[in-house]
């Protein structure tokens, strides 16, 4: 899993480093989702929700909910937020 470690801080590093540099005239920003019930997730398989504290997969709808907040959110900037039902936390 290093590697997907490795890609997730480098997102966070880019996303605050082009929020510095782009303002104050663009605002930067990211989302990391967590586990959404698509059919590219099925197709593995069963996805397991144990790790879920809200025991559930997200929503594309909830996905795209998260990336409206940040579009209508004209003092947010330099943030990667993460939509994943607490998965990080547990």
């Amino acid at each position: 899993m290093a590697h997907s470690g490795a890609a997730r801080a480098g997102v966070v590093s880019l996303t605050r480093t082009l929020a510095v540099e782009w303002a104050p005239g663009i605002r930067v920003n990211a989302l990391s989702p967590g586990l959404t019930d698509t059919p590219a997730l099925h197709a593995h398989g069963t996805p397991s929700t144990t790790g879920v504290p809200l025991r559930r997969l997200g929503t594309p709808d909830e996905m795209a909910d998260a990336v409206r907040y940040l579009v209508a959110a004209p003092f947010v900037t330099g943030t990667v937020l993460v939509v994943d039902g607490g998965l990080q936390l547990a």
